[in-house]
């Protein structure tokens, strides 16, 4: 993945400077047509010379033709802009809406929907008329170098269009962006019903659900008409208001020629230059909420490159795997409560810990503090004496496996799930993908796929139980040999055979010196734990050795060896 860089307009400087170069072409040929009417009617006309008549035929066309050309440049290096762009920062903003997603704990698309909104734009016919709005002062000067007044009556039209743009802006802006936000929020909430259709279905929600959407979707209708609405009225003032100028211009063209201050030819040079004048404003009124958004996304896709940077960390040493919470709490921005509060301990590398309590006790936002996918509002919480904060994230999701309670598994491959989607297509990577599966328990199970390790499953792919996945999720967690292992509840779905490959990769930690953080309810899986924090509403309720929970302190029993953890 190409790495994001200091500015988006960075990575199409080249083709920008070369389009707007062309645009200077573009505009000043754009003359050809005018200085040809007026050497026709003024001098070809008097003359009666067929041999400059087809002189001038043959200039022009050749002028018109290389016109043509530098259009056709332009738009290739527009779309080229818009593609070159889409590359180099669809990878990168994906990767941080994943961040940002986790962080918030809903989906976040924004920055994929600016970028795709910019490359919308960048080969949308309406870019030209940005690049060549420039050049309306050029054509306004030879209006006025024509006639002062048809310099005046062309001025007037900019101006009218100029309103008109604005009366646009200001008046639909506000009520475009509720319309947009509602319908995104719609179909966010379409995706959550497919999302659950069997749920709905079995339930007998269908019907309902089906007249809630119906209502909100509309609500966003009515929005969206009175926008079009607004907008169609518009472009009628827009259009009405064109015609309006053409004739005037023609008008006093004529009424200066009757009048012998100008020719015939100047008419017709008018008349066309009237057009190349109003044309980009036309396309500012029609096109004003494309060139909005797309100034928008601009502004919001800048502000994601800068905050990328400052995101970027030094890489720090492999870790040991030493975690340490200090004052330790977490308020949800609109909570009324924190979800953890004032949480302290550090658990030695390669010791484990279980981490029990009741629902919504916070156990799993314990965890998600860990991996960093969220910040504390106080404290700190150091791996190897970092805070997680200082760690860049593509280097610490390296050295931690984790396994939620829900594991999901992309649409992809089973080895390029257990790889992480690891670009590399080496042997190194079949040997650890392999390995990490027979870890884990599942190699028989993934060679009896239909294609083994290269069958696809996800959604229109092959179908796996809630077992076979949490073993799988199993094999992904432990695939890059990590020093910090979270297991969410990891043996919620798992059948005796599971519970067995969890115990062998629970072994093979201490036997590697891997920290373990686990959620279980299960006290079984705590003889293989070292040390045990019980939660209560978000507080250290009890914690010691796992024997201590058990009870197994038995006369001549020795713990094992412990790095103590303070709680």
């Amino acid at each position: 993945m190409t790495p994001l860089i200091t500015s988006p307009f960075e990575a199409v400087k080249k083709e920008c400077a070369a389009a707007v170069f062309f645009s200077i072409g573009i505009n000043l040929l754009v003359l050809t047509v005018p200085i040809y009417s007026l050497q026709l009617l003024d001098r070809v006309m008097s003359s009666a010379s067929l041999a400059t008549l087809f002189a001038l035929l043959g200039i022009a066309l050749f002028l018109v033709s290389a016109q043509a050309a530098l259009e056709y440049i332009r738009t290739l290096l527009l779309q080229r802009s818009a593609l070159k762009l889409d590359t180099r920062l669809s990878g990168a903003l994906l990767s941080q809406s994943i961040a940002v997603s986790s962080q918030k704990n809903r989906i976040d698309k924004q920055p994929v929907k600016d970028l795709n909104q910019l490359r919308n734009f960048l080969v949308s016919p309406s870019t030209s008329s940005i690049l060549d709005l420039p050049f309306t002062p050029l054509f306004l000067l030879l209006l006025f170098a024509l006639h002062p007044y048809i310099g005046l009556v062309a001025l007037t039209g900019v101006a009218i269009f100029s309103v008109l743009t604005l009366v646009m802006m200001l008046g639909g802006g506000k009520l475009s962006a509720e319309a947009q936000q509602s319908t995104g929020q719609v179909n966010i909430e379409l995706n959550d019903y497919l999302r659950n259709a069997p749920t709905l279905k079995a339930m007998g929600m269908s019907h309902d659900i089906g007249e809630v959407w119906e209502s909100k979707n509309r609500q966003v209708l009515q929005l969206q008409w009175r926008v079009n609405a607004r907008l169609g009225l518009l472009m009628a003032i827009s259009r009405y208001a064109r015609t309006i100028l053409q004739l005037a211009v023609l008008t006093c063209g004529v009424y200066l020629a009757l009048n012998q201050q100008i020719g015939l030819g100047a008419v017709i040079a008018s008349s066309i230059l009237i057009g190349r004048v109003l044309s980009p404003f036309e396309s500012a009124v029609s096109g004003w909420k494309s060139w909005y958004s797309a100034y928008k996304a601009w502004r919001r896709l800048e502000a994601e490159v800068e905050q990328h940077g400052k995101d970027l960390r030094t890489l720090l040493p492999k870790p040991r795997g030493d975690i340490q919470f200090r004052n330790v709490t977490l308020q949800f921005p609109g909570a009324r409560v924190p979800t953890l509060q004032g949480i302290n301990f550090k658990l030695g590398a390669g010791n484990a810990l279980a981490i029990m309590g009741n629902s919504g006790s916070g156990k799993s936002t314990l965890v998600s503090l860990i991996m960093g996918i969220h910040r504390p509002s106080h404290g700190d919480i150091k791996i190897d004496g970092a805070t997680v904060e200082h760690w860049d994230q593509a280097q610490f999701g390296q050295y931690i496996g984790y396994l939620p309670q829900h594991v999901g598994l992309l649409a992809g491959t089973v080895k390029q799930n257990i790889a992480r989607f690891a670009q590399s297509n080496t042997a190194e990577v079949d040997e650890a993908v392999v390995a990490a599966a027979k870890l884990a328990c599942v190699h028989e199970l993934i060679v009896g796929l239909p294609n083994g390790y290269d069958t696809y499953i996800g959604e229109g792919g092959v179908l796996l139980s809630g077992g076979q996945k949490q073993r799988i999720g199993l094999a992904r967690a432990i695939y890059s040999n990590p020093k910090v292992l979270v297991l969410d509840e990891p043996n919620s779905n798992l059948d005796p055979e599971g519970e067995t490959a969890l115990a062998i990769v629970l072994q093979y930690c201490k036997e590697h010196q891997i920290s373990v953080v686990m959620i279980s309810h299960r006290p079984g899986f705590l003889r293989q734990m070292d040390w045990v924090i019980k939660l209560h509403e978000g507080k250290v309720e009890k914690a010691g050795t796992s024997e201590q929970f058990l009870g197994l302190y038995a006369e001549g029993d020795t713990p094992r060896s412990r790095q103590k953890v303070h709680a």
